[in-house]
């Protein structure tokens, strides 16, 4: 069985993703955490335990936490996306990386399975598909 390459290795650099090096370590955990079925999709009728959901930046719960994928990405290191949610971060993000956290409108909840392709091809490529 062949080894994987883990996903920090073949990530662009952060200054070609728009991004802090802090920034880019914690999506590449994110995307493991979400990989690994970690975070699932919430439950908005019985939420259990910490959750993924891109309409949510960062929201704690009784029983666990939800978040997007800059919230998980501040929750895991607080120095990146500092002010994740506010309307000052939100304009203030470089085009690169927006499009990861601002993906087009769409009326079906984002899924974690393509939330980890968006961060993938993000991270490797430097834009995100949300297909």
């Amino acid at each position: 069985m062949l080894a994987q390459t883990p996903l920090v290795d073949l990530a662009k650099p952060a200054e070609d993703l728009g991004i802090t090096d802090v920034e880019r370590a914690a999506l590449c955990r994110v995307h493991e955490m979400l990989d690994g079925g970690r975070l699932p999709a919430t439950n908005p009728i019985m939420p259990v335990g910490n959750s993924f959901d891109m309409r949510v930046w960062q929201r704690k719960e009784s029983c666990g936490t939800v978040a997007c994928i800059a919230g998980w990405a501040n929750l895991i290191d607080r120095r990146a996306f500092p002010g994740v949610g506010t309307a000052q971060w939100l304009f203030g993000l470089d085009p690169r990386p927006s499009r990861l956290f601002c993906p087009d409108l769409r009326f079906d909840p984002i899924t974690p399975a393509m939330a980890v392709r968006a961060l993938r091809t993000f991270l490797i490529d430097g834009e995100a598909d949300w297909s």
